[in-house]
């Protein structure tokens, strides 16, 4: 009688243990740039190998490096140097 009761009342614990979990997920349709002190949201860039950091020149304005996370300085995405002119 107790297995009965011990197995559904595991699993529903379980259950509610695992709704609190969460898998980080990169932001993968989206890159940031730093403008005037401010992070902004820019589209995806599709920069070039390299050993440089990744530039956009958007609006006239730039280059600013290109990032895969907003408020991460440490995830400039790699390049070439050469400033991505975007609309």
């Amino acid at each position: 009688m107790k297995t009965n009761f011990l197995i559904p009342a595991l699993a529903f614990v379980s259950a509610i243990g695992m709704s609190f979990t969460t898998a980080t997920q990169q932001d993968s349709m989206n890159d940031y740039i730093q403008r005037n002190g401010q992070w902004e949201q820019i589209q995806e860039v599709t920069c070039e190998n390299g050993s440089e950091q990744c530039q956009v020149i958007l609006d006239g304005e730039g280059p600013f490096t290109v990032y895969d996370e907003e408020n991460n300085l440490n995830s400039a995405k790699p390049g070439s140097g050469t400033p991505i002119i975007l609309p």
